[in-house]
């Protein structure tokens, strides 16, 4: 992976995790805690903190991963499903 295809997979990650943070954080303050602030967290643990670790793992240990086309899609499709969850759940 080069850093260009990295930079652009960090763009889409920040964008991703700041959506679904934001619509958590928002949520947890109308009603703090219930099932959709549980599951949102979760899901951001489950889908989207594995690409930090996998940017280390290529940038620093010299691992091959999944090319940078499917970590994209893998991304897109992960908050594509979760703004459909939040639509649904609303």
């Amino acid at each position: 992976m080069s850093l260009m295809q990295f930079s652009g997979l960090l763009v889409v990650w920040l964008l991703s995790t700041l959506f679904i943070a934001t619509l958590t954080w928002f949520e947890f303050r109308r009603v703090r805690f219930n099932f959709n602030v549980f599951f949102s967290l979760l899901f951001l643990l489950t889908f989207f903190f594995g690409f930090p670790l996998t940017s280390v793992l290529v940038f620093r240990f010299d691992v091959g991963v999944a090319p940078p086309e499917i970590l994209l899609q893998a991304l897109l499709s992960a908050a594509c499903f979760y703004g459909v969850y939040y639509v649904t759940y609303k």
